[in-house]
């Protein structure tokens, strides 16, 4: 992993600032791994490192931390709590707010998992989640530093990583999560300007020499070549699942027309978000024949 040496700390705010730093704080002191991961991540990598506006204000800050057990997880919760920096917000299990005002959600994953890629709230176990591609985003997440004096670097979910997170959530809670439709919209039509224009003529130049490139169109195949790249069989073929059934001729387009709040007649946008989603799968495809090879 590498960290971005680039001093973003002028450009967060001074209480998600606090916020990052106290997760550091309990989660580096109590040996869990964490990163950062939704609409935070998105912010902080496609607004605060490439000055690329984002669409929507991060409502909350979402941690994903890597525990060995319920136990472990609940420990850090206590000591959280016992900090008198948050307290517990609504009936969310996962769910707090800081003392400066920050949602904070704090999603457990790893060897807890039951079976794997689902975890399922105690004691009853009826509320459970997919934590499918977890594992990988964070695999492939990246050390930013977000503060100075004194220094504060935490990983954050990278593009490809929360693209699978985002299709995932998505899927598993539709109609509800038209956020996550909207963010999915924002990473396949920005991730070209997040440091990857340059691979058009180099490393990835096929995309740029093929006789009907389009620019527009880049950012998808891009994006999927790279989450071909990051991604294990199984979560692979749940995301081919996903946008197969999203894409086909008799599809109900559920995902299209939520990408950007669309309604059914506007026939030109709806058209050019299939033709994203598809070039998202032609990536997937590349990649993993890349992969295989």
């Amino acid at each position: 992993m590498r960290i971005i040496l680039k001093d973003i700390s002028s450009k967060i705010e001074p209480h998600i600032v606090e916020t990052f730093k106290l997760i550091d704080e309990y989660a580096r002191g109590a040996n869990i791994p964490f990163f950062l991961v939704g609409a935070g991540a998105r912010d902080l990598i496609f607004a605060a490192i490439f000055d690329i506006p984002t669409r929507r204000g991060t409502l909350d800050i979402d941690f994903a931390v890597r525990v060995k057990d319920w136990s472990q997880y609940e420990r850090l919760i206590a000591t959280l709590l016992l900090s008198e920096n948050t307290k517990r917000h609504g009936k969310i299990a996962h769910r707090f707010i800081h003392t400066n005002g920050t949602m904070i959600d704090i999603i457990p994953f790893g060897d807890l998992e039951s079976p794997k890629g689902v975890i399922a709230w105690p004691p009853s176990g009826e509320s459970a989640m997919s934590t499918v591609g977890f594992e990988e985003a964070f695999s492939s997440s990246e050390v930013v530093r977000i503060a100075q004096n004194p220094t504060c670097d935490i990983k954050v979910c990278t593009p490809p990583g929360l693209a699978i997170m985002k299709l995932i959530s998505w899927d598993e809670v539709y109609p509800a999560r038209k956020d996550d439709a909207n963010d999915i919209h924002y990473i396949l039509t920005h991730y070209v300007d997040a440091g990857n224009e340059a691979r058009l003529y180099g490393s990835d130049k096929d995309i740029a020499q093929s006789p009907d490139f389009d620019f527009s169109m880049a950012s998808p195949r891009l994006l999927g070549r790279d989450v071909a790249s990051i991604a294990n069989e199984s979560t692979l073929e749940e995301i081919r699942r996903i946008l197969e059934r999203e894409t086909r001729d008799d599809s109900e387009l559920r995902l299209v027309q939520q990408m950007q709040g669309l309604v059914v007649n506007r026939e030109g946008d709806l058209e050019r978000n299939i033709g994203l989603l598809r070039q998202l799968q032609q990536g997937l495809s590349e990649g993993m024949a890349h992969k295989r090879r």
